[in-house]
Formats: C-alpha cells, structure tokens, sequence
C-alpha cells in the first residue's frame, strides 16, 4: 500500500489535497500543516477538522531542520524516505521541495498543488516572472529529482493548457463536487477579494491606484441593483477595504477557511460571482456551474499586465466573462 505525506501551507492547497486523496485513492497518509507567518493557520485547522483530516501542525523550521546542505546530501545519498509520495504546493516553491526531498522514497513521486494562477503562467512558459533564486531552486529541484529518479507530476484544475514539458493530473474536484447540495441560488452578487499589496506589486500600480480601481469596481456592482456580499481575503488586513465596503453598503466578512469549504459546508449558491482574477474564480466555476462568473480587470498597458491579461483570456475560454474597468475615475 502507498504511503503519502502532504506538506500543506495555504487553504487553496489544502482543498485540493483534499481532492487528491479522492482522486489517487489514498488510505495511509500524514497531514503537515506548515505554520508560518500569514497568519493562515485558523483557516487550515477548520478546513481539514472539516473533512475529518487528521493532521499535525509543525512550524516552517521544521521543514528547513538540517540545513539546505543536509537535505541535498540526504537526497543524494540516502534512498530511504518514508513516504512513495508526497504533496506540496506552488511550483514556484522550489527551495521547499528540496528540503522536502529526504522525505521521498527513491523512484518515488513529488506531487505539486495549485497555490493559484502561477500555474497558468508556469503551463504558458511564463517563467520570465520568476526571480533568479526561484530559477536556480528549480534547477536543483529538477537535479535532486533525476538522481532520485522521482516523478514529477503536477495535479491542477487548470485543463486544457497543453504543455508536453509537464506530467500533469487534472483536479476535476469531482469529489467536492459530491460534497455540493441541490441548494437553491441566492439572488445575490459574492465578491471575491484580493491582498492589494500582493496585487499591485504584480502589475505594478500604486495602492492609491489600486483603491481607485476598487472603487470603479464598487460602483459597477452597485449599479446592478443587487445585494453584494465582499469575502475578505484572509490576508487582507488594509482597513480600507472594509471602509469602502461599508461606504457602498456592501455586506463583508472573512471566512475563517476557504471560500470553497465555505460554499460547500453552507450549501451558499450566489447566482452572481465576481472578482480580481481570483483562482477561485476558477474552481467555483466547477463547483457552481450554473452561476454566473465575471472576472474584473484594470485597463493597463498590455505589455505591463502581460500575466495578468493571459490569464483573464484563458478564463474567458473557461467561460468566465471578462470586463475591463479604468483605473481613474469613470
């Protein structure tokens, strides 16, 4: 019988382990929920204690024990790891791969979990947004991997992206899909959020813009007639956006996990759903098919928002409307 480990840090993570266990038909496993600062934690407990994983919390060091040098001899010398398989999270994550790499049994198999878009521009070989150290990690990662014989497989909801440089499983989150009620739809817009200091530094405008933007934003939903609830980004801690929400009468709220467990546990079906490029926007649509999804962009020079731009059309191909909103003052 296979014997699994999954290293786990944010709630997206966590959700699509969840799949995983479903779709690889895993039985014998250990959960490590990784600790660190982005203060995450709640959300990872309620999400697994959710789905009756059983779990242990270990703290970021615990992974980083020994050294960088330690986890490369190890890989290299010694095959004995205790696990046939193992999961992580974000390709872009290379350094923790390679502290992980003890862990894998030679000839065994590294899983990589979506952690959002990164993977569409990872499937589109965009790694020209990557940073230099990122470039290098994965370079060992990929050295360690060879001498290890490990396979490497990454198992995205992101289909129809072809890319014969990766082994991929697609996450059809078929078994969360079974997870869903026949609920009734509720006659109201969800706005999924965003962290605006991640978001700007990724297409380069200042917070002052951003918030301008927002507003926009705000103003285009409130013209629909309709409720709006806002769903605070865990990691959103500008007290801005509450203000603003509360300034156009927008309901709000941050779900202590994630908006998907969120969805499913209360049986919520908003018949409208919008946002910022959010990969929720991406796996809500294969848990509420019948809603209606629009994805909300800032009209920006394309060869800044390079990224970002591919990523919107390949959710318009995935049928989520896109709408292309001015910074300024509409």
């Amino acid at each position: 019988m296979s014997t699994a480990a999954f290293f786990i840090q944010t709630p997206f993570e966590m959700i699509c382990a969840i799949n995983a266990l479903h779709h690889y038909n895993i039985s014998n496993y250990k959960f490590y929920i990784i600790k660190d600062d982005q203060g995450r934690l709640p959300q990872l407990i309620g999400i697994a204690d959710q789905y009756g994983i059983e779990y242990e919390v270990v703290p970021f060091e615990f992974i980083l024990r020994g050294g960088l040098k330690r986890a490369v001899t190890e890989s290299l010398l010694f095959t004995n790891g205790n696990y046939d398989m193992v999961f992580t999270g974000d390709f872009r994550a290379a350094l923790t791969d390679i502290y992980i790499m003890p862990f894998i049994r030679k000839r065994g198999k590294l899983v990589k979990l979506d952690d959002g878009n990164c993977t569409i521009d990872m499937l589109n070989n965009n790694i020209s947004v990557l940073s230099s150290d990122i470039k290098r990690n994965r370079w060992w990662l990929s050295l360690l991997c060879s001498v290890k014989k490990i396979e490497v497989i990454y198992y995205t909801v992101f289909d129809k992206i072809p890319n014969d440089k990766y082994q991929l499983e697609i996450n059809d989150m078929k078994y969360l899909q079974t997870q869903m009620g026949d609920n009734a739809s509720s006659d109201e817009i969800m706005f999924i959020g965003t962290v605006p200091d991640s978001y700007i530094q990724d297409i380069h405008i200042s917070i002052n813009d951003y918030y301008s933007f927002l507003r926009n934003v705000f103003s285009l939903l409130k013209d629909k007639g309709k409720p709006v609830k806002y769903i605070l980004h865990g990691r959103d801690k500008n007290l801005k956006t509450i203000e603003m929400c509360e300034e156009f009468g927008f309901e709000y709220f941050k779900p202590q996990e994630s908006i998907e467990s969120y969805i499913i546990r209360n049986g919520y079906c908003p018949q409208y759903i919008s946002g910022l490029t959010s990969t929720a926007l991406f796996s809500l649509k294969k848990l509420l098919p019948k809603s209606e999804f629009t994805n909300i962009v800032p009209k920006l020079d394309p060869t800044v928002a390079q990224s970002l731009y591919a990523i919107s059309d390949y959710y318009v191909a995935n049928e989520i409307e896109m709408i292309k909103l001015g910074i300024t003052k509409n």
